[in-house]
């Protein structure tokens, strides 16, 4: 389904992941208690008042019924290493004011049939939930390796009959594939729930990310746009295909993989100085996405937007993906996301 809400936000800080990746739980099993300890939306909803408050508690406590499916990366893009890096949070958006270390990620997020018909934030409140979810190439030794860069077959999605590729396939510039592992501490409350789900079947869901050039669809809706300038926004943005298993009996393992234009992303500036630390480890990460206030009270920021046509080869900038389409459900067979994807001891 259709989503073009344009986020300038990632939900690292929400969610938490500023810690280094760990594996929550292998393969044989994942269970959600009685929720996480992220919720996305909690910062905005802080005052809200009683009234709507209580409404959002009512919503929150009926049944959760998801129909889809939306995923965004975030992290640092090497061109010339072709790899997928971690980032920091520059001082001004931390409550310390010191720099913060974040794990490279994706925001994966499951939406009820009215998240896509609500006008605002707070009708959109229980109409989905969200967790982070670290990309790796394999788990090995419970370890998770590095995204396996690969050729992807991608493709523009038939945006106008809701299912499956137009037949204009694509090249992208670089892609890499392997699974999403559940960060089971960053679920959302409400992601319990949804009744009888079994959770494992998006721990390690096979996934392979692309970048490209902006699609022709994403070219066409951003120029309607009153913010789109045609000196900048072409060079700043471009489409992260999305990969995941679509049901075909024609193919082996009884799936496809085939990279469609789900998802808009942003190519963000960096501070390759700025560095910091993990809670957990002491590794340290250097790279800080840089930002442009939006005006003099600094409550709100943009992304200081790079220029895609610079040092092409050697790319180094902060991608953050922003989720147009969250695939349906019943394009999909649940019961074979994991599939493609290694565990091994």
């Amino acid at each position: 389904m259709k989503n073009l809400t344009f986020s300038l936000l990632t939900a690292c800080l929400a969610f938490g992941c500023t810690e280094d990746k760990g594996i929550d739980s292998d393969e044989s099993g994942f269970n959600v208690g009685n929720g996480g300890n992220g919720n996305s939306e909690s910062d905005s909803d802080s005052d809200a008042d009683a009234d709507a408050d209580a409404d959002a508690d009512a919503d929150a406590d009926s049944a959760f019924v998801p129909v889809a499916i939306g995923i965004e990366f975030n992290g640092i893009w090497d061109e010339e290493n072709n790899t997928l890096n971690d980032f920091v949070y520059p001082g001004e958006l931390t409550e310390s004011g010191e720099p913060m270390a974040a794990s490279a990620h994706a925001v994966v997020t499951l939406a009820t049939t009215a998240y896509f018909s609500a006008a605002t934030e707070e009708e959109k409140e229980g109409e989905y939930c969200s967790w982070i979810a670290w990309f790796g190439g394999a788990v090995v030794g419970g370890e998770i390796t590095e995204p396996t860069p690969y050729d992807m077959n991608a493709q523009e999605f038939d945006w106008e009959g809701g299912v499956g590729g137009s037949g204009v396939t694509v090249d992208v510039w670089s892609a890499w594939e392997g699974g999403l592992l559940i960060s089971e501490s960053s679920m959302d409350e409400r992601c319990a729930d949804w009744e009888g789900a079994d959770y494992s079947m998006f721990h390690g869901m096979h996934y392979g990310v692309g970048f490209g050039d902006l699609s022709s669809y994403m070219t066409t809706e951003m120029e309607d746009t009153d913010w789109w300038d045609d000196e900048v926004h072409p060079y700043s943005n471009f489409t992260m295909y999305t990969a995941m298993n679509h049901p075909n009996e024609e193919s082996a393992g009884g799936y496809d993989f085939v990279g469609y234009d789900f998802t808009r992303a942003q190519y963000v500036n960096i501070d390759e100085t700025v560095c910091a630390s993990f809670t957990d480890s002491d590794e340290e990460v250097c790279g800080a996405f840089m930002i442009e206030w939006a005006d003099d009270t600094e409550s709100t920021y943009y992304y200081a937007e790079g220029d895609l046509r610079e040092d092409v080869g050697s790319r180094l900038a902060f991608v953050s993906g922003s989720a147009w389409w969250y695939e349906d459900f019943p394009n999909l067979d649940l019961t074979l996301m994991t599939a493609g994807f290694e565990w091994a001891d």
